[in-house]
C-alpha cells in the first residue's frame, strides 16, 4: 500500500506513513467513514419523514374533529327544524275542526208588504219626484234660475216678485224675485225681516258673505229662502211646501239653489 501523500509503500496495516508521517486509511477504515457520513443523511430523512407523516396524522385528526362538529351542529339545526315541522303539524292536526252552523229555522214564506217610498208619487199627484225644469232668466235685473215645468205661472201681486209659480193644487208655491237695495239693506236685517214675516221653528240657517239661506216649519208648511246680495240689488227665490213632502222638495230646492246665477 502506498502514502496517498508521499507515495512512498508502507506496510497496509501501518496507522501513519514512515516517510512523511501522514494518517493513513485504510479500505476498512474510509468504508467506515463513508458509512459514517451517509448515516447522518440517512437519519436526516427518517426524521423528515416522520415528521412528515405526523403532521398528516394531525392535520387528518383535526379535519376529523371538525366535520364531526360540523356534522353534529347541522344535525342539531336540522333536527330543531324538523321538530318545529312536527309541532305545527301535530297543532294543526290537534285543532277541531269548527263546523259550519246548520239553520233549523223554517223559511218565512209570509209576503212582504209592498211599501210605496215617500219620493215616488205619481204626476197625478202634482208631487213629482224627478220633474223637468226649464230657466227663467231676466235680463233687466242681470240674473236667471231653473223653475219645474209643470208648475202654473200665478200672479202674487207682490212688486219684488219677477215670476211666480204654484203647483194646480196650490200646496206648493216658487217665487222668483229680485229688486234694487236702495235702502242698503244688509244680509242680517234682510233675514231678520224675513224671520219676523214667517214665525215657526228655524230648522236650517247658513250665512255667507254675501248669501244667505233659511228654512222654518210654520206649523207643518216649510218656508225656504236662498238670497244673494250683490250689484246692488238683492236677488231670491222663495219655495213654500207641505212638511210631509219634504223628501220630493229638497230636491227641488237643491236644484234650484245650484241654477240659481247673478250675471
Amino acid at each position: 500500500m502506498k502514502c496517498k501523500r508521499c507515495g512512498k509503500v508502507i506496510n497496509k496495516d501501518a496507522k501513519f506513513c514512515e516517510n512523511c508521517g501522514a494518517p493513513i486509511q485504510s479500505e476498512n477504515t474510509a468504508k467506515a467513514d463513508k458509512t459514517n457520513e451517509a448515516e447522518p443523511k440517512r437519519n436526516n430523512t427518517l426524521v423528515v419523514v416522520l415528521l412528515s407523516i405526523l403532521i398528516g396524522i394531525m392535520i387528518f385528526v383535526a379535519a376529523a374533529v371538525g366535520a364531526y362538529m360540523f356534522m353534529g351542529n347541522e344535525s342539531s339545526v336540522l333536527k330543531d327544524s324538523y321538530d318545529k315541522r312536527d309541532k305545527a303539524a301535530a297543532e294543526v292536526t290537534a285543532a277541531p275542526a269548527t263546523a259550519e252552523p246548520v239553520s233549523t229555522a223554517k223559511p218565512d214564506n209570509t209576503p212582504k208588504p209592498t211599501v210605496k217610498p215617500a219620493s215616488k208619487e205619481t204626476e197625478s199627484d202634482g208631487h213629482i219626484a224627478e220633474p223637468t225644469y226649464k230657466v227663467y232668466s231676466d235680463t233687466e235685473m242681470g240674473f236667471s234660475c231653473a223653475y219645474p215645468t209643470h208648475f202654473e205661472k200665478y200672479n202674487d201681486n207682490t212688486r219684488e216678485g219677477r215670476y211666480t209659480l204654484q203647483t194646480s193644487d196650490k200646496s206648493v208655491s216658487l217665487r222668483i224675485c229680485a229688486e234694487n237695495n236702495d235702502a242698503d239693506i244688509t244680509l242680517a236685517q234682510s233675514m231678520s225681516m224675513f224671520k219676523t214675516k214667517n214665525p215657526g221653528d228655524i230648522e236650517y240657517s247658513k250665512t255667507g258673505n254675501t248669501y244667505y239661506a233659511i228654512r222654518i216649519n210654520d206649523n207643518g208648511i216649510c218656508r225656504y229662502r236662498y238670497l244673494v246680495s250683490k250689484n246692488e240689488k238683492l236677488y231670491w227665490f222663495d219655495f213654500n211646501y207641505p212638511e210631509e213632502y219634504r223628501d220630493i222638495y229638497e230636491g227641488y230646492i237643491d236644484h234650484i239653489y245650484r241654477s240659481f246665477t247673478v250675471r
